[in-house]
């Protein structure tokens, strides 16, 4: 597996546990660091908290007001730099939606890292 050829920071917003336990382990075999949020609204308070995040990886279909699609859009106007992965086993985005990727479900989080540093 390739690793980024510098530090990136990414937020991984899964509300499945062995999935999301999963991408971060994959992501620190990598040497890269990964944060955790459950749904998009704590997806939005670690953003606000960390600038530094610059890739974020998010499934669709998350518990409370918003998903994983609300939480995409948000990050392409908030923060234009930042890389968005969208994953589900359900949905499949239309071609207006502008993701810079979607992944879908069942992935491996191998190809989904190399994906990833495909990007950098």
């Amino acid at each position: 597996m390739r690793e980024f050829t510098h530090p990136h920071r990414v937020l991984v917003v899964e509300d499945e546990p062995l999935l999301l336990l999963d991408m971060l382990e994959c992501f620190a075999d990598a040497g890269i660091g990964a944060l955790k949020a459950g749904c998009a609204a704590e997806a939005f308070e670690q953003i606000e908290r960390n600038p530094d995040i610059d890739v974020l990886f998010t499934d669709v279909n998350m518990p409370g007001g918003f998903d994983g699609v609300d939480l995409a859009r948000h990050v392409r106007l908030t923060r234009p730099d930042m890389k968005v992965f969208v994953t589900s086993g359900e949905f499949r985005p239309s071609p207006e939606q502008d993701f810079t990727r979607f992944v879908p479900k069942p992935y491996d989080p191998v190809e989904v890292i190399e994906l990833m540093s495909r990007l950098f």
